[in-house]
């Protein structure tokens, strides 16, 4: 799904209002075992359908985030429908947000590789476990 090229348009404001009820409705009704963050939504150019984009911490609780979320869609629906002027509520479904994942470990990469005497193994990902920091060199006290 991909919104118009136009973000200021009636799909990007569609997506926006979207995401924002969506965080909102997230941070009411989760149960605080782990931090979702909504991260965007891709509305069809016609505004017909939604993909909700999140990200979960820690994240061996991504599946049951998303069970969560799925259970969710027609409250979120009726929150739309009652704080927005939206003639049409789009059909919703959740994702996980893997690009921003990706930029995530991205961002560790170039930060450890920055580092002096940052232990980082030659295959970036080798090294790197699930939800884990790379190692970097201690500064020596003289």
């Amino acid at each position: 799904m991909r919104t118009e090229p136009n973000p200021a348009g009636r799909s990007g404001k569609i997506a926006e209002l979207i995401r924002h009820e969506a965080a909102a409705l997230v941070q009411e009704e989760s149960n605080r075992t782990s931090m979702i963050t909504v991260t965007r939504v891709d509305t069809t150019p016609d505004s017909k359908r939604a993909m909700i984009y999140f990200t979960v911490l820690p994240e061996n609780q991504e599946e049951t985030a998303l069970k969560f979320l799925r259970r969710q869609r027609l409250a979120l629906k009726a929150r739309l429908q009652k704080n927005t002027r939206l003639g049409y509520i789009p059909l919703m479904d959740f994702a996980i947000d893997f690009g921003e994942k990706n930029r995530q470990r991205i961002d560790i990469i170039s930060i450890a590789s920055a580092v002096p005497g940052a232990d980082m193994a030659t295959d970036p990902e080798e090294g790197l476990e699930e939800g884990t920091l790379p190692t970097l060199p201690r500064k020596s006290r003289k």
